[in-house]
């Protein structure tokens, strides 16, 4: 897939539309929906990316979706609740919701010199840190509760279908594997990054111990953990898992 970022966004009231609420502070939801690449191509000193809101949006899922699964799983261990927690908010997820509200659409990125998002792995990384930023935004200037809205409506409803599919991310259960035939936690160190900041490449190494067993890369550390435990599973374990 391939994003023009020459093709001007769309008004951000659409999205808001979309999603049901009306932000009171319009800018906080411009700056969720600024790309990194937008500060380049902007004489603005007040410019901001959506980084800083992602940060806060992960916090935001984070106690909301592990709330939900506590209260509402009395009986699932906390391996359990862990798979299912990564699976709904892994980038691929989050991904699909941004997909579904079109969010790049309404995105600002470098405009005027050619600027595309090319890879299709780039353009789901986009959308999730979007939806995380969205959210971050909506705690700010709604509150938790409107935040929390979001959340149900647009990520809980896929509990149900994951609780069915068995669905385990490579990190969960590689750990639990790992701690039951060692007693020890996998570890994972970034090793490297590389790229232009709004096209960056991590490189994380997986540790048992003191021992290097596999290595991962992505455009996100988490991305790059998970491909390091999917490689380790299949080279230690013969297993495969979804991300």
């Amino acid at each position: 897939m391939k994003l023009n970022s020459d093709v001007a966004p769309l008004d951000p009231a659409g999205l808001e539309r979309r999603i049901g609420v009306k932000f009171t502070d319009k800018q906080l939801l411009m700056d969720a929906l600024t790309h990194r690449s937008y500060l380049n191509d902007t004489t603005s000193a007040y410019a901001v990316c959506n980084e800083r809101l992602e940060f806060l949006g992960d916090a935001v899922l984070d106690v909301v979706i592990k709330h939900h699964l506590f209260r509402t799983m009395p009986t699932h261990t906390e391996g359990r609740m862990t798979q299912l927690y990564g699976a709904l908010v892994n980038n691929r997820a989050l991904a699909t919701i941004g997909e579904q509200l079109e969010v790049e659409h309404y995105m600002r990125f470098a405009r005027g010199s050619g600027f595309e998002l090319r890879k299709e792995k780039s353009v789901h990384y986009m959308r999730a840190c979007a939806i995380e930023a969205i959210i971050g935004a909506l705690r700010i200037d709604r509150g938790m509760g409107v935040a929390e809205l979001f959340i149900h409506r647009f990520i809980l409803p896929r509990l149900e279908e994951i609780k069915h599919s068995n669905v385990q991310d490579p990190k969960s259960l590689l750990q639990e594997l790992v701690q039951s035939d060692l007693q020890i936690t996998p570890r994972y160190e970034q090793l490297e990054s590389h790229g232009p900041a709004h096209d960056r490449v991590y490189t994380v190494g997986l540790f048992l111990g003191l021992l290097q067993v596999s290595t991962g890369t992505g455009q996100s550390i988490q991305i790059a953990e998970m491909g390091a435990a999917a490689v380790a599973l299949k080279e230690r374990y013969g297993m495969e898992a979804r991300n």
